[in-house]
């Protein structure tokens, strides 16, 4: 990450929910690299990951990840990147996990404002 870097998008955790890491190391991992980017005086903006209702109790807990860590690292939330574009099949891939070209393009929408809002946030600073 460049030095000159203002702020982070912090989105990831799919590939973890997929193999059912479990919720307290990414909680954990997601601290760490929140906490490590701040000592670069880099701000954060973090995108949450939703697991799927049929994964019963982990997906509860995974749920509460991402608000969790953003209550505690102090962090703006987009509370879940894929919304509107998860298990819809017009835009998703074949395999109907990764988003197809519609659905980056619905999840950039989304997130727009969310970093518009966070680099406000640091102009005011």
């Amino acid at each position: 990450m460049p030095a000159q870097t203002d702020l982070c998008v912090v989105a990831l955790g799919a590939n973890d929910m997929m193999q059912l890491v479990p919720a307290d190391r990414v909680r954990n991992n997601l601290l760490s690299i929140i906490y490590k980017l701040r000592r670069r005086d880099i701000s954060v903006l973090l995108s949450g990951m939703r697991a799927p209702p049929w994964f019963g109790a982990y997906a509860w807990a995974f749920d509460a990840v991402y608000p969790e860590v953003a209550r505690t690292a102090d962090v703006p939330l987009m509370p879940f990147l894929m919304d509107g574009v998860a298990l819809h099949p017009a835009y998703v891939l074949p395999d109907r996990i990764h988003p197809n070209a519609l659905g980056v393009g619905r999840m950039a929408d989304a997130l727009a404002p969310h970093v518009r809002s966070a680099l406000a946030a640091l102009r005011t600073r």
